[in-house]
C-alpha cells in the first residue's frame, strides 16, 4: 500500500509494507455459519428417517415406529435450533472481536504510513527532509542514461540573526523563505531542507539542464526581496552550488559532492551567487583540506609561533608593551604571514588550539623582558563567547607562571554582537584576574558608542583605516580627535594602529593620543629580536630620537 505526500521526493510517494494479515472475509463466515446450521438439519431429517433405524437394528436396539412425523420434526427443529445457537454465539463473539482488529489494523497502518511520513519531512518547514533527498537522489541516479541536475543552496551569513534575534525568529525566516522558495518551483522539481540552513534542490530528467541556471538565478533574485517576519525585514542571500549527471558523476554520492563541491567554493570566492562545479574547483577544495591539515600540524608542532610588534607612549618614547601576532613557520624556510591562514583557522575551529599555542609560547619569551611590558593577545568572537574562557586562561597561566597583569587581551565588537550577555560575564571575570581589555579596530563595528556605555574597556585601539587618512583626509582628523576626547571622558587610554611616519605620530600626539603602533616605530619582531629592539630604542631615547629603529 502507498501513501500519497505532499512532502516526500519528486514523485510525492512514499511505499509502505502491508503489515501482514488482515480483515477476515465476512462471507465465508457467513458461508460456513449457513452450511453448519444445514448440515445439522438434513443429518436430523436422515436421523429420524433411515439413520435411527438402521443403527438401532445394528446395535441391537429396539426402533419404535409409531412415533408420529410431528414428534419427529419437532426432534429435527429442536435440534437445528439448539446447533444454530451453539454456532451462532461463538461466531458473533468472533465477528466483533475482528470488527475491533480490523479497526486496530487500519489505525496501525495509518501511523505506521504517518511515522514513514514524517520520517522524511522536516518539522519545521513541512519540506521533505536530508533522507528523502537523499532517497531521491540515489533512484534518479539509479536510472541510467538519464540526465538531472542538483542545486545545494546555502544561506550565507544566517548565525547571526539566531545570535541577535533568537532561535524562534530564525525559525520564522527560514518558514517563510521555504515557502517562497517552494512556490517557485515547477513539475519536476522538488526542494528540500537538508540542513540547518541549507537547502537540496533536484531537477528530474524532465527538467533541461540549462534550467537549474535559471533556476538558481531565480532563487537569487527572489531572496533579494526584503523578507518580512516577526515585524522585522531581513534581507538574506545564498551560495548556490550545480551539478548534472552524468557530467558531473554516476552515483548519488558523487553528484552531491559536486554540488557542495562547487558551494563552498562559493563560499570562498564569492559568496552571494551561483557556481557549477568543474574539476578545478574539486582540486581547490582539496588543496584547502590539505591547507588544513598542514595547520593542524603547524599547531601541534609550534610552528605556528609569536611574533611581537611594539605598542609606544606617544609622550615618553617609551616601549610600553607589545601585540603579539601570529606568523607560520613553513618546512620550506619561509614565513606566512596571518592573512593567509587565520580565516581557515576560525572556519575549521582550530582558533583556540592556535591561540593558547601562541600564548604559551609568549609566556615563556615575555618572561625574559622587563615586567611592565604587557603582551596584547587578540582573542577571537568565538572564544569570547565560552564561558570558560577565563578558566582555561588562568590555567594556562598558572602553568606558565607568569602574571596575569602583563596580559591585556583584545576583542573586535563582532565578539560583543555575537553574544553580550557572554561578553559582559568574561569582561568581568578577566579584569579580576588583573588582565586589561581592549576594544581592538575600533569605528568598524555595529555600535561603538552602546559598547563604550556598557563594557568596562580599559583602552580603545582606533582602526588603521581612520589614521592612514588623517593627514589628508579633515574629516577622519576630526573623528579621530573626537574618538578620543570622548574616550578621555571616559577614562579610556587610546591608541592608534597604523602608525607609519613622523608627521602622523606628531598629529596624534598634539590631539592627545596615548599610544601608537605601527611601522614607524617596528614592524612585528620574533622573540629573538625583542631584546636587541629594546635595548636600541633606550640609546634613541637618550638622545631624543623617537623614530623607527627596526
Amino acid at each position: 500500500m502507498a501513501l500519497k505526500s505532499q512532502n516526500a521526493g519528486v514523485s510525492g510517494r512514499i511505499l509502505v509494507p502491508d503489515i501482514p494479515g488482515g480483515p477476515m472475509n465476512k462471507k465465508l463466515v457467513v458461508i460456513s455459519l449457513v452450511l453448519t446450521v444445514l448440515s445439522v438439519f438434513c443429518l436430523s431429517v436422515l436421523w429420524e428417517y433411515g439413520f435411527e433405524k438402521i443403527i438401532s437394528e445394528a446395535i441391537g436396539v429396539s426402533y419404535h415406529e409409531q412415533f408420529e412425523d410431528e414428534e419427529r420434526w419437532r426432534f429435527i427443529w429442536t435440534t437445528t435450533l439448539f446447533a444454530a445457537l451453539a454456532v451462532l454465539a461463538p461466531t458473533g463473539l468472533l465477528l466483533w472481536l475482528e470488527s475491533r482488529l480490523s479497526l486496530s489494523y487500519e489505525q496501525l497502518n495509518q501511523a505506521r504510513w504517518l511515522a514513514e511520513d514524517l520520517a522524511r519531512t522536516d518539522s519545521l518547514t513541512g519540506l521533505p527532509n536530508r533522507r528523502a533527498f537523499s532517497e531521491e537522489l540515489a533512484k534518479l541516479s539509479h536510472r541510467k542514461a538519464f540526465e538531472f541536475s542538483v542545486l545545494i543552496v546555502d544561506l550565507d551569513d544566517f548565525k547571526p540573526i539566531n545570535d541577535l534575534y533568537g532561535h524562534a525568529t530564525g525559525d520564522a525566516v527560514l518558514i517563510a523563505l521555504s515557502e517562497k522558495l517552494r512556490a517557485l518551483l515547477l513539475p519536476g522539481i522538488s526542494i528540500s531542507r537538508i540542513g540547518g540552513d541549507e537547502f537540496g534542490v533536484i531537477l528530474d530528467p524532465s527538467q533541461s539542464l540549462s534550467n537549474s541556471d535559471e533556476l538558481a538565478t531565480t532563487f537569487l533574485e527572489t531572496m533579494k526581496q526584503p523578507l518580512l517576519t516577526n515585524n522585522r525585514q531581513f534581507n538574506l542571500t545564498a551560495t548556490i552550488g550545480i551539478s548534472s549527471s552524468p557530467a558531473d558523476g554516476k552515483d548519488a554520492e558523487a553528484i552531491l559532492h559536486a554540488a557542495d563541491t562547487a558551494m563552498y567554493f562559493g563560499k570562498r570566492t564569492g559568496s552571494g551567487r551561483a557556481h557549477r562545479f568543474n574539476q578545478s574547483m574539486d582540486d581547490d577544495i582539496r588543496g584547502s583540506a590539505a591547507l588544513v591539515q598542514d595547520l593542524r600540524e603547524a599547531i601541534a608542532d609550534g610552528d605556528i609561533r609569536p611574533h611581537y610588534q611594539p605598542l609606544m607612549s606617544l609622550h615618553t618614547g617609551l616601549v610600553t608593551g607589545f601585540e603579539v601576532l601570529a606568523r607560520w613557520y613553513r618546512k620550506d624556510g619561509t614565513i606566512t604571514p596571518p592573512e593567509s591562514f587565520i580565516s581557515v583557522v576560525e572556519k575549521t575551529g582550530l582558533m583556540e588550539a592556535m591561540t593558547f599555542s601562541i600564548l604559551r609560547q609568549t609566556c615563556v619569551d615575555a618572561k625574559r623582558w622587563p615586567l611592565h611590558l604587557k603582551m596584547a593577545v587578540n582573542i577571537s568572537p568565538l572564544q569570547f563567547a565560552d564561558p570558560e574562557l577565563p578558566e582555561k586562561l588562568t590555567t594556562l597561566l598558572d602553568t606558565a607562571n607568569f602574571a596575569a597583569e602583563r596580559i591585556e587581551i583584545e576583542i573586535t565588537e563582532s565578539a560583543l554582537i555575537s553574544d553580550m550577555d557572554a561578553a559582559l560575564a568574561n569582561v568581568s571575570s578577566l579584569k579580576k584576574l588583573g588582565m586589561k581589555i581592549a576594544l581592538d579596530d575600533f569605528g568598524t563595528g555595529y555600535s561603538s558608542l552602546g559598547h563604550l556605555r556598557e563594557i568596562q574597556f580599559d583602552k580603545i585601539k582606533i582602526d588603521r583605516s581612520f589614521a592612514t587618512t588623517m593627514l589628508s583626509s579633515p574629516k577622519n582628523a576630526s573623528i579621530v580627535a573626537s574618538i578620543i576626547e570622548l574616550c578621555h571622558s571616559l577614562g579610556l587610554e587610546t591608541v592608534v594602529e597604523g602608525v607609519e611616519t613622523i608627521d602622523l605620530m606628531d598629529r596624534l600626539t598634539l590631539i592627545g593620543c596615548e599610544y601608537g603602533q605601527g611601522y614607524f616605530f617596528s614592524r612585528p619582531l620574533p622573540a629573538d629580536g625583542v631584546q636587541a629592539y629594546l635595548e636600541i630604542s633606550q640609546v634613541h631615547l637618550k638622545r631624543n630620537e623617537v623614530h623607527a629603529v627596526f
